[in-house]
């Protein structure tokens, strides 16, 4: 992108900063501000393509800036996303439903003598008995087990927090359609609707920044993690995708290459060793002649690598011997020969390694249910 492009977008927005998005291998959001008096010297420097679609206004900002997701210009998921999504066929909708947890606090630490974790809300079931204190009464308003989805208000307390999120979100250029009470405590549900698949990957982002950004202002702390909770909901994405009636019969080959490739897709939307405490793996159904679903992917994961790889099995035969349910490290050295194919095998070792690393220092971790088991053996 030209400095004259970078300086329309200034003008464009009346903006002192751009916040120049970019995303690690986990997903996380890494983000440089450039002041507009000083940002030639620093682009000139980088190898990032900034896209001009992406950027919004910062709605939490002091000072006035715009969110830009910049692109390595050698190449990464994002271009791969975009130029996947130009040999698909056309979707006639793309519905995501994201599920998350919201709580009033947690802590969490490890030590050699000491692990814990520790998750508090008001809301919880287990508070029902609670005493009133600090003159605050207990109302009794809290769901009760195995009854929380799409439960109302007063049981519903995160219901406004919800609504100010999708606000937001539209506000920011996010198209949502609906929201709800999760099936676990404290879960929430929101779906939202994207054009593209480079648009969803670019939207799953953009709302996580915004859900925690405006529940931290309500002195409240989000987790798209799996599974927070014991014996609750996971916390996964659904993606509904419409089929153009125009190539509904071109389309039958991309679903046999998805069905073919469920095992080793289900693997890698799956990318933290806490997913796989989920109850189910992902789920792939053929609804009828122009819709497809896609359920259980991990709320967790780097968008950008899951609709990549999405679009992959779509596409291509990627590996059609994985017949049996495989965890992520085996299905990241099954795509091994494929990726050094499309050159890009550099990003699989590595990604490897580091999800090798992950499993090394949980599995290192003395949990609390081990000393329930065999403490007094």
């Amino acid at each position: 992108m030209s400095i004259s492009t970078v300086a329309s977008i200034f003008k464009q927005f009346e903006a002192e900063y751009i916040n120049l998005w970019l995303f690690d291998a986990l997903g996380n959001n890494l983000s440089l501000a450039l002041h507009k008096d000083n940002y030639q010297d620093v682009l000139k420097k980088m190898y990032v393509e900034l896209d001009i679609d992406s950027a919004f206004l910062d709605p939490f900002a002091i000072y006035r800036a715009v969110n830009i997701i910049g692109s390595n210009v050698n190449g990464d998921f994002r271009t791969s996303i975009k130029q996947l999504d130009n040999y698909a066929p056309m979707t006639s909708f793309i519905h995501c439903t994201l599920s998350f947890y919201i709580f009033d606090g947690v802590a969490f630490d490890i030590k050699p003598e000491r692990a814990f974790f520790s998750i508090s809300d008001d809301q919880f079931t287990i508070n029902s008995g609670k005493e009133s204190t600090d003159g605050i009464s207990n109302l009794g308003y809290r769901g009760q087990v195995d009854r929380y989805m799409m439960q109302m208000q007063p049981f519903d307390y995160l219901l406004d927090l919800r609504s100010e999120i999708c606000k937001v979100c539209v506000e920011s250029g996010l198209r949502i359609l609906k929201h709800h009470h999760g099936a676990g405590e404290n879960q929430c549900v929101v779906t939202l609707s994207s054009a593209t698949f480079a648009k969803l990957a670019d939207d799953i982002a953009k709302f996580k920044y915004i859900t925690r950004n405006i529940a931290r202002a309500y002195s409240k702390s989000v987790t798209f993690m799996t599974t927070p909770l014991s014996n609750q909901a996971n916390s996964t994405i659904s993606l509904d995708i419409g089929i153009n009636s125009k190539n509904s019969s071109k389309f039958d080959p991309y679903l046999k290459n998805l069905a073919k490739n469920l095992n080793f897709i289900s693997a890698m939307l799956k990318p933290t060793i806490n997913c796989y405490k989920q109850k189910n793996s992902a789920i792939f159904s053929n609804l009828n002649n122009d819709t497809f679903s896609i359920y259980n992917i991990s709320s967790c994961i780097n968008p950008y690598i899951a609709i990549n790889y999405l679009l992959l099995c779509l596409s291509l035969n990627i590996n059609s011997n994985v017949t049996e349910a495989i965890d992520l490290l085996s299905a990241l050295q099954n795509l091994q020969e494929f990726a050094a194919a499309r050159g890009d095998d550099a990003f699989i070792p590595e990604y490897a390694k580091l999800k090798l690393e992950e499993l090394n220092a949980v599995r290192s971790v003395v949990t609390p249910q081990e000393f329930k088991l065999y403490y007094n053996y």
